[in-house]
């Protein structure tokens, strides 16, 4: 059985380890940079989410809907459009 050598000045101490058996200086550089990991996927999110943006832009005719709901809200009439029922435009028309 070996004993466990003691800790002694001049000596280097023992080296640390934590708990999954990453060394302390693994450990210290991700601690150090965490931050700028966080930032970095958050801004490659960022770009995947404006790379969708000319496949999934279907946003052109969101004015109409809105208008249509306050036209409904304020008249009880939906004359604008009648393509679509006038619910989901009055649920947009009570934001603005």
């Amino acid at each position: 059985m070996k004993r466990k050598a003691k800790h002694t000045p001049h000596s280097k101490p023992p080296r640390r380890t934590a708990s999954a058996g990453l060394p302390a200086a693994a450990l210290a550089f991700a601690a150090r940079h965490a931050m700028a990991g966080c930032l970095l996927l958050i801004r490659i999110g960022s770009a995947r989410i404006v790379s969708t943006y000319n496949v999934f832009n279907h946003t052109v005719d969101e004015p109409t809907h809105i208008a249509c709901g306050m036209e409904w809200l304020s008249k009880g009439t939906s004359h604008y459009e009648d393509q679509h029922p006038p619910l989901s435009r009055i649920a947009v028309a009570l934001g603005p």
